[in-house]
């Protein structure tokens, strides 16, 4: 397998926050360019940090006080190499209240089983998972190291992110949509 950074972005509707129990809900779409590289080297497998909007979704894990607001968004990818994929950094485009202080959790799911329209994420199927990871946070746009590395297979996988701030000290931070929707609609 080659060892490869994969970058994300999610691609959504603007939305708000209802409740704790809400839905996940199909919006707008992901999809990307997938660049070779020789072994050992680590190069983008998948992009879709160009077409920003101007709006979000909103990815957060709120303190105990807002914990009504708690929302998680996903969006998919498809591991096109037969070797499959080494994934080791995961990037995002976000906007934050105030940077810095947060930490997020990332996991990968496959694809549903037998896909839909859109697919969605195989939520009984986490194919890695990573919690308490404090990203590089640029404004709310995130380089998030993965501690160890994330082994997919050639197929579709959903990438779910949720950032864990308090809105109390930092505000809330959205998860960047794009203007151009490719592959299946994101969810959230």
């Amino acid at each position: 397998m080659k060892s490869k950074s994969v970058l994300f972005t999610a691609i959504a509707g603007i939305l708000l926050v209802n409740s704790a129990s809400a839905a996940i809900t199909r919006q707008a779409g992901s999809s990307g360019v997938v660049v070779n590289a020789t072994r050992g080297t680590d190069v983008q497998l998948f992009g879709q940090l160009d077409s920003p909007a101007g709006n979000g979704v909103p990815d957060q894990d709120f303190e105990a006080s807002f914990d009504a607001y708690d929302s998680i968004a996903a969006d998919d990818f498809v591991v096109t190499d037969s070797s499959g994929w080494t994934i080791n950094t995961v990037g995002t485009v976000g906007t934050t209240g105030t940077p810095g202080g947060a930490t997020v959790t990332v996991r990968f799911y496959s694809n549903s089983a037998g896909g839909g329209d859109p697919d969605l994420p195989n939520l009984a199927d986490v194919r890695c998972a990573y919690s308490g990871l404090t990203p590089t946070d640029t404004l709310g746009s995130f380089s998030i190291a993965l501690p160890t590395s994330c082994i997919l297979p050639q197929g579709t996988y959903w990438v779910e992110i949720q950032t864990l701030q308090n809105f109390a000290a930092s505000g809330q931070h959205f998860w960047s949509n794009r203007t151009v929707q490719s592959g299946s609609e994101s969810v959230w």
